[in-house]
């Protein structure tokens, strides 16, 4: 078990659900892989196998395989195909007798591997315990039946599809999952929703938040690689009150984001950031929520507290609040207190685009960073508790 899940260094939290089943009764019966190559390796990917047997992987989309093995850990299966090329896939990959197998990802081990703290470790005991997918029996009940929790996606359809199992699977830690038959609010028919409660959304003043929704509908949710790719790049709608645990996801969480460092309890000040990001983004009202819409090019919208120090190493200081960092990811930023301002960020951030990138790596125009940074010490460090060592 120790080599298996390279468990070493730190005490690890391994957690799997009790299984009504074993992928052993799979062993010795042929099966056919899915025809969606796409499918094929993002299955892979949650399975934890490597890339290098990608090729051999997609090369078996829609031939028939026979079963040789079954690894109730990961959850994956050996196949032999007809020239005897032994291959390791997701079990949910196969289908019998024309019906996909019953998808059990859910099911595999989970390895926490975030902080080494007490309150996260308890978060990811708590999520872990949840079931997969919770029923809305009720529905939306006008956005209530989400109050009280954390962010969540919402799937409105008569059935649970296999992208919605998939994408659950994917954010179980950081977005609850729910399963409504109808949801009015949205319109007619099927939806998929993104839902971010007020306790995560900013305000200039402290508890006039409300909570921010976005959502598709039956193109996304008919087709599963679309679902997937519009839940990537819908985790976190609104302007998202930035924390330790988040700040690191949100980064690279599908989009380019727009970071603004604030002073907390300046509320004049901060008055003109909350309608300088709301100019940006313009929210509508949708009953007791706010609708944000995103294009291919729109970027999240995200505070913190610029006081902390971990901010000059991106080139901004306390004394000089609000300011702007627009990020492509976690290795990629800009910022300059001239041309992207907050006082004037909606005219500013088109000129992103060709402004000059601040990095560790080739792409980047300067560099920014003195040593590389995994993503637990990037975390401390933006927020201003850097690294030891």
């Amino acid at each position: 078990m120790k080599t298996r899940f390279n468990l070493k260094g730190f005490p690890c939290l391994l957690f799997w659900r009790q299984q009504q089943e074993s992928l052993q009764e799979f062993v010795g019966a042929s099966f056919v892989v899915d025809a969606d190559s796409g499918f094929i390796l993002r299955a892979s990917r949650l399975a934890g196998l490597g890339y290098e047997k990608d090729k051999s992987r997609v090369a078996l989309a829609g031939q028939e395989v026979t079963v040789r093995q079954a690894d109730d850990l990961d959850m994956t299966v050996q196949v032999e195909t007809s020239k005897q090329q032994l291959v390791w896939i997701p079990h949910e990959v196969l289908i019998d007798k024309g019906h996909r197998v019953p998808y059990r990802r859910g099911e595999a081990v989970v390895k926490y591997q975030s902080m080494w703290e007490k309150d996260m470790m308890q978060e990811f005991v708590a999520r872990a315990t949840l079931p997969l997918v919770t029923a809305l029996p009720h529905g939306l009940l006008g956005f209530k039946g989400l109050e009280g929790g954390g962010a969540a996606l919402v799937l409105c359809a008569a059935a649970q599809s296999r992208g919605f199992l998939e994408v659950a699977t994917i954010y179980h830690q950081t977005l609850k999952a729910f399963h409504a038959s109808t949801c009015p609010e949205l319109g007619p028919g099927d939806h998929i929703l993104s839902y971010s409660p007020p306790s995560l959304q900013w305000t200039a003043v402290p508890g006039r938040a409300k909570a921010a929704v976005a959502f598709a509908g039956s193109q996304a949710v008919a087709n599963d690689t679309e679902l997937v790719n519009w839940v990537e790049q819908h985790q976190y709608p609104g302007i998202t009150a930035l924390t330790i645990q988040t700040v690191h996801p949100w980064l690279n969480a599908g989009r380019s984001t727009v970071l603004v460092a604030v002073k907390l309890k300046d509320y004049e000040t901060n008055t003109m950031v909350e309608t300088q990001l709301r100019e940006v983004a313009k929210p509508r009202a949708l009953g007791e929520v706010e609708l944000y819409t995103y294009g291919p090019s729109d970027r999240y919208l995200g505070i913190a507290d610029g006081s902390l120090e971990g901010f000059n190493y991106f080139g901004v200081q306390a004394s000089r609040l609000p300011r702007v960092v627009v990020f492509d990811d976690s290795d990629h930023w800009v910022e300059d207190e001239q041309y992207l301002t907050v006082e004037r960020l909606a005219e500013h951030l088109p000129r992103v685009t060709g402004m000059w990138r601040m990095s560790n790596t080739a792409r980047g125009n300067g560099v920014a960073r003195p040593r590389a940074l995994d993503s637990q010490a990037f975390c401390w460090l933006l927020l201003g508790f850097g690294p030891q060592g």
